[in-house]
């Protein structure tokens, strides 16, 4: 199964009564939508309690969890990203989907691998994100 999904900047409206976790598919819109609008409230709900973002620098890895992550966002409020967006679902396995989500920029993209999962409450949920610049 493969998902695409394009826009053209971010709009920076987030639909405040819109549950962004009753699917992989509306979890990655909502990503999207939190990480061009530094919305931190909004990556908080679609983030698991202990996701990591790992990056690499140089010769190192970098991993952030959960709350550095809602930190730095919060930091930085008024941020709104203008890139290109995709994304394309990797795998669907029942209760666990890998997806890519790229954030065009002028002379970069940014690269993030998401897994996520379904509890058993039915609810998806960002459990790793692993984001590349290329």
């Amino acid at each position: 199964m493969v998902l695409g999904i394009s826009t053209a900047t971010a709009s920076g409206k987030t639909n405040p009564n819109k549950n962004y976790n009753v699917s992989s598919a509306s979890l990655i819109e909502g990503y999207t939508q939190a990480k061009t609008t530094y919305d931190a409230n909004l990556l908080s709900a679609l983030l698991h309690e202990d996701v990591v973002m790992r990056t690499g620098r140089q010769n190192q890895v970098l991993k952030h969890g959960k709350s550095e992550l809602i930190r730095f966002y919060k930091q930085n409020p008024n941020v709104k990203l203008n890139c290109v967006t995709s994304c394309e679902m990797l795998s669907v396995c029942y209760n666990v989907v890998m997806a890519r989500v790229d954030l065009q920029f002028p002379n970069f993209v940014q690269q993030n691998y998401l897994t996520m999962e379904r509890n058993n409450k039915g609810e998806w949920k960002i459990t790793q994100i692993n984001m590349f610049y290329i």
